[in-house]
């Protein structure tokens, strides 16, 4: 038996119908209200003083599913509208039907304006040279055109602003992966924001101290289409010496640099490296995985304050404790603090430290780092001696110091003159008028002392 339909529901389904053919209409109006034949993009561009600018510009063929013919386009710059016509600079007039709206322009930018694109292959594109600050600021095409079956001429507009920059954008410098393994590819890129291809930039990858790095691109890039960008891309292997190591991005133009970026590689050890019972290849000037470091450095006086830092430079496993040694002797309430300090430092701390990180695979110990502890000469001592009865007498003057003692002086009192410059000040054959007090001073590269003075008693050739 076929089911009945009331009046009722038949008014309902006139009425969904209805309200379907209207979203309809509503929707083809909306994408007509938004779709436009003219592209600019990208719509915001920016470049540096003395470049150039090429504001990339499109035209499609059709519109709405209909034909556009009959195209004619116009270039402003700081274009205004008053609610039915567009004024301003006029850069480009593909026709002489809009030279009413010329107004007079600003630091001679139409004679550095060039209409870079063709109409008859719907390109649009303009270019401005030897950019000036003052060619800051918006730029606007407006497009006319026929739509086929139709006379009335419709017309699109679309604008780009344009920056002006004192000096080029540093170039953006990226690594992948960020934080790499020893041994693993790693790759390289280097690319920055250009919109001038006339003028082709080059770019230069270098790693600080590396040779043999791979490229994968010509070094002179133009920008494309749709990136509008200049870049270069390389790929290697790292080593751990390549960890902490300068990668630099040099942007040149006719040779001379512009601009730079540069980055520190982060290259870890894998875990099999890092094992104290396991072991791998590594070159015979590859920094260990851990590190000793001093500050203010490993040389310095007595007096001054010395601090010794324990650097893991891996990821792959937590710390559990850290060791520290000095002179090979393995020192005791330094464990688990990665710093050691010494305020004052004495000379009793020179010597050759290193310290050792332990984690649940085993422990790597860093280098050795030599610590020299510097001061100046000790008072100085000075002694007796006779070598053939009591007429052959010497003085001998000693010290330490640290560096060593580079020379000494010797002073009879009271005057003032070096009698000697020898460690011993010798009496071959003593006479009375050799009595006196005598002292002496020791010199090194950082200071001097004085001894105290000793009295010679000399009679008739013997002294005591």
């Amino acid at each position: 038996m076929t089911p009945s339909i009331t009046v009722q529901q038949v008014r309902l389904l006139q009425e969904s119908t209805m309200r379907c053919f209207f979203l309809l209409l509503f929707l083809e109006g909306c994408r007509s209200s938004f779709e436009t034949p003219l592209t600019i993009e990208p719509s915001s561009l920016a470049g540096w003083k003395g470049s150039c600018i090429l504001i990339p510009c499109q035209i499609k063929n059709t519109y709405g599913g209909r034909c556009l013919n009959n195209i004619s386009l116009i270039w402003y710059f700081d274009p205004s509208y008053d609610g039915k016509e567009y004024t301003g600079t006029i850069l480009y007039n593909s026709s002489r039907t809009s030279q009413k709206h010329v107004i007079p322009t600003i630091a001679g930018l139409q004679e550095r304006v060039t209409f870079a694109g063709n109409l008859n292959e719907r390109n649009c594109d303009l270019k401005i040279s030897q950019l000036q600050t003052s060619d800051r600021g918006l730029y606007g095409a407006r497009l006319h055109g026929i739509l086929e079956d139709e006379t009335i001429v419709k017309d699109w507009f679309q604008s780009a602003s344009v920056n002006i920059l004192d000096s080029p954008l540093k170039p953006k410098l990226q690594i992948y992966p960020e934080e790499t393994d020893d041994g693993l590819t790693t790759s390289v890129s280097c690319s920055m924001s250009y919109h001038c291809p006339d003028q082709p930039l080059t770019l230069v990858l270098h790693l600080e101290n590396r040779l043999g790095l791979k490229e994968q691109h010509p070094s002179i890039q133009r920008p494309s289409d749709k990136n509008r960008e200049v870049r270069k891309e390389l790929s290697f292997v790292p080593t751990w010496g390549d960890h902490g190591k300068l990668l630099t991005c040099s942007i040149t133009d006719k040779g001379t640099e512009i601009s730079q970026s540069t980055r520190k590689l982060d290259v870890k050890l894998t875990t099999d490296c890092i094992s104290f019972f396991l072991s791998c290849w590594l070159p015979a000037d590859a920094p260990k995985p851990v590190e000793l470091r001093a500050s203010p450095g490993t040389t310095l006086r007595e007096g001054e304050t010395l601090s010794l830092e324990c650097l893991v430079r891996t990821s792959q496993r937590a710390v559990l404790e850290y060791q520290w040694w000095k002179d090979n002797h393995l020192t005791n309430g330094r464990i688990n603090e990665s710093r050691m300090a010494f305020d004052p430092v004495g000379r009793q701390h020179s010597g050759h430290y290193k310290c050792g990180a332990r984690t649940t695979l085993g422990t790597t110990e860093s280098n050795e780092l030599p610590i020299d502890v510097q001061y100046p000469p000790d008072e100085p001592k000075i002694a007796f001696s006779s070598r053939t009865g009591k007429e052959d007498v010497a003085l001998h003057c000693w010290s330490t110091a640290n560096p060593p003692i580079t020379h000494y002086e010797w002073y009879k009192c009271p005057a003032l003159d070096i009698i000697s410059s020898q460690t011993e000040l010798h009496f071959p054959m003593i006479q009375p008028n050799n009595s006196g007090g005598y002292y002496c001073k020791a010199y090194n590269p950082i200071g001097h002392s004085t001894s105290s003075v000793v009295t010679l008693n000399i009679h008739s050739g013997v002294w005591n």
